[in-house]
């Protein structure tokens, strides 16, 4: 008898979407916003195999445009500040989700929201993908010099009366296609 025959078989990438939406995970995308408004990050892969590949997401950044850079998930996929953003939730093993309130940098039109997808091939004969296990997210101390000197996020503007909109830029580390009111790319 000889040994056991490999059969192998090449299965294309998923292909991978971020979102801002209204409403929840099935709501409309979000264009514009305005500061407070509650939103739903929704990150997905589609792949035309099921049940074989697994992703996280990690290393998010939110950017100013001008060099001011905050990390909301760090690189095990963990919440950095948790009135920023809380953990991600892991709806199934490529949708992942998480609702939070629009801010802003005062004096800034827009925000640029960056993060890393991995992808990973599932182990065969297990039902659940791997998540990162994180502990709550703690509160940023911030030093009130700091806060002075850069002027950090603003979570509700209590000072306007007048709601003020923002433009939601988006980015992703990836090859950004832009589609139907949505930014989708191909890994």
């Amino acid at each position: 008898m000889g040994p056991p025959i490999m059969h192998t078989k090449q299965v294309p990438m998923p292909v991978c979407r971020y979102e801002v939406l209204a409403g929840g995970p099935q709501g409309p995308p979000v264009l514009f916003a305005t500061i407070g408004q509650m939103v739903y990050h929704k990150w997905t892969c589609e792949s035309s195999e099921e049940n074989q590949f697994c992703m996280i997401v990690h290393s998010c950044i939110v950017d100013d445009g001008h060099g001011d850079r905050v990390e909301l998930i760090d690189e095990q996929g963990c919440a950095k500040d948790k009135h920023l953003l809380q953990n991600l939730d892991y709806i199934s093993d490529l949708m992942v989700g998480k609702e939070a309130h629009i801010y802003k940098y005062a004096d800034r039109e827009r925000l640029f929201f960056d993060c890393k997808i991995v992808l990973s091939i599932k182990e065969p004969g297990t039902e659940f993908c791997p998540v990162p296990e994180c502990p709550d997210p703690p509160r940023k101390r911030r030093h009130l010099k700091e806060k002075e000197k850069k002027n950090n996020f603003i979570l509700k503007n209590k000072k306007e009366e007048k709601i003020e909109e923002i433009y939601l830029a988006l980015i992703i580390v990836a090859i950004l296609l832009i589609r139907d009111g949505f930014k989708q790319f191909n890994l």
